[in-house]
């Protein structure tokens, strides 16, 4: 059996213009359902130890997945599918497999993925197969035999230079909401809203996982993406792959959209711990909303220096400098990742005469999740300093993040490339929004979250993004109606926004109407 299992593994190596690759991939996937069943063409050796020998044919038929000239060809996809049907039924059918098969087998998808994914060039074919299959495999592991330290290390080493590719941030999302969903009723118990995800996701955790196990792995499922900023500003990863450099070398155009995607499905999943359910009739009216960057009515009556008055329980009056920024945030001298701060010298000062107009009718609209929610938070939610420790930093550094390569300056207007990731800010943003008006009375928020917040929405709003500022109107409508200290220093940004934009829906129905 040993010298035929040689021979068959050479016969993968060959050409594919001929049945014998076919036939070797026959034989193989036949002796690997000895774990599953024993019928009588199965080798007697193989019967006697048959996790062994499956774990020597996954070794082998790694080779078939090794790139080549004619791997484009119906006839290997074709063989590649049969492996990937195969290793799918291998694992959600045997009762058998031992702890040393279990990670030969995920060792064995996570090589194969590796090579179809971490290419720069966008991943074609069955891509999305080799995802779907890992991470079904994977979380069965997880219910059954969960995987070792080591292997979720070297799983998210590899995730991390594979997030180029839009399957994996479409299919690490469906994972998140999936375990998010089954993890929501274990810490909030049954009254808390239950969190919809269509019925195909909530299949890929199985059922019979424990409790204790659906947490493990939700967190390190969360936390395999890592912080979405860095498709922005790669020279800031330190872990960033030479592939994902390539990509960004060619301003790959995925990127934008795949920065949207990861930050939608963190927004989903904070909606989901607050207990929100997503409104659906604001769609419409989102593409009537305009904005206009010239200096209006009232931004000229503004004083070089406004004072909010305090209402009851809030932070003494502060003086705003309208047309800047604080400088800096309050610092710690060991502040941990989520405190990060925004530097001054990367936020912009709108303009009164260079920015020119900008109308929301040449933007495509926000999708549903950046807008507002039908119902308030729900009285069981964690505390929100809980939920800015957990989302905080990734939330924070996309909504104000300012950064451009370099590389891309060199071809490409800033402006551009700002509106190109427009839609992921004007996500973290929103969320950030829908996160601080859900506070509850007298609920503490650690000083560094609030100045963060302030700081990013005098930023996103004296910048004048239209996507930004349109999404942080859209989920601000209780801001000023929450017990946040010192909210009131934001109402000259807001009033001013909210001038352009009637002033612009005016000026746009007038000139409609021709009078």
């Amino acid at each position: 059996v040993k010298w035929t299992m040689e021979v068959l593994c050479y016969g993968l190596s060959l050409p594919l213009d001929r049945n014998t690759v076919k036939l070797c991939v026959d034989v193989y996937t036949d002796w690997m359902m000895a774990l599953v069943s024993q019928p009588s063409s199965t080798p007697l050796p193989i019967s006697r130890d048959p996790n062994l020998y499956v774990q020597r044919i996954l070794r082998h038929l790694y080779i078939l997945f090794l790139p080549r000239s004619d791997q484009v060809s119906p006839f290997y996809m074709s063989i590649c599918q049969q492996v990937l049907g195969s290793v799918q039924s291998l694992a959600r059918e045997t009762s058998v497999m031992s702890r040393e098969t279990w990670e030969t087998l995920l060792h064995f998808l996570l090589r194969i993925n590796h090579i179809m994914l971490a290419p720069p060039a966008p991943a074609g074919g069955i891509s999305d197969l080799f995802v779907v299959v890992l991470l079904d495999v994977w979380l069965l592991a997880c219910s059954r035999c969960f995987p070792s330290r080591s292997l979720w290390q070297t799983f998210r080493q590899m995730f991390s230079s594979w997030r180029h590719q839009p399957v994996v941030v479409e299919q690490w999302s469906r994972v998140a909401a999936a375990l998010t969903s089954r993890l929501l009723p274990q810490m909030f118990g049954p009254s808390f809203p239950h969190f919809k995800v269509p019925d195909e996701d909530s299949a890929l955790v199985p059922a019979n996982m424990e409790d204790e196990r659906v947490s493990h792995t939700w967190f390190k499922f969360l936390h395999m993406f890592s912080n979405p900023v860095d498709l922005i500003r790669p020279a800031v990863s330190s872990s960033m792959s030479s592939s994902q450099d390539e990509v960004f070398e060619r301003e790959d155009s995925q990127l934008p959209g795949i920065f949207f995607r990861a930050m939608r499905g963190v927004s989903e999943l904070v909606n989901a711990f607050l207990g929100l359910t997503t409104a659906t009739h604001f769609r419409d009216r989102v593409p009537s909303l305009g904005f206009s960057g010239s200096r209006g009515p009232f931004r000229d009556r503004l004083p070089p220096y406004g004072f909010s008055r305090p209402r009851s329980g809030s932070a003494p009056p502060t003086p705003v400098n309208f047309p800047s920024v604080p400088d800096a945030l309050p610092s710690k001298s060991s502040s941990p990742p989520h405190k990060r701060q925004l530097r001054a010298e990367h936020v912009p000062k709108l303009s009164s005469t260079s920015s020119p107009p900008h109308h929301w009718m040449s933007f495509s609209p926000i999708p549903p999740s950046s807008l507002p929610l039908s119902s308030s938070a729900h009285p069981l939610r964690c505390a929100m300093d809980s939920l800015l420790h957990l989302f905080g930093s990734w939330l924070f550094d996309a909504a104000g993040t300012t950064f451009v390569s370099d590389r891309s300056c060199k071809r490409t207007d800033v402006t551009v490339i700002s509106e190109q990731w427009a839609a992921g800010r004007a996500e973290a943003c929103g969320t950030l929004c829908r996160i601080f008006t859900c506070k509850k009375t007298a609920e503490n928020i650690q000083s560094i979250y609030l100045s963060r917040f302030y700081l990013i929405l005098l930023h996103s709003l004296q910048e004048v993004c239209p996507p930004v500022a349109v999404s942080i109107l859209l989920n601000s409508t209780c801001l000023f109606c929450c017990d946040l200290r010192g909210v009131n220093l934001l109402l000259p940004s807001f009033l001013s926004v909210l001038e352009m934009v009637l002033l612009d829906r005016y000026q746009h129905l007038s000139d409609g109407t021709g009078t």
